[in-house]
């Protein structure tokens, strides 16, 4: 079963709101460290932002940049 970082960031920007990894692993029907893998890759090359989530302290919620057209 393949995930691909476009899959994700596109999945990430059909979600549009701040959300972790495990949820938006889930709601793709994919496994968690694919997409995880995917977020961390997609944050390294700055198309996607993340914060600390403020209940687990080791967690991040991923967001899609805004998109200026």
């Amino acid at each position: 079963m393949s995930c691909t970082r476009a899959e994700t960031l596109r999945a990430l920007r059909i979600w549009n709101a701040p959300v972790s990894t495990a949820t938006l692993a889930e709601w793709m029907r994919k496994p968690r460290y694919l997409v995880s893998c995917n977020l961390t890759a997609l944050y390294a090359r700055d198309l996607i932002d993340r914060d600390q989530d403020p209940i687990y302290r080791n967690r991040y919620l991923y967001k899609p940049k805004q998109v200026n057209a």
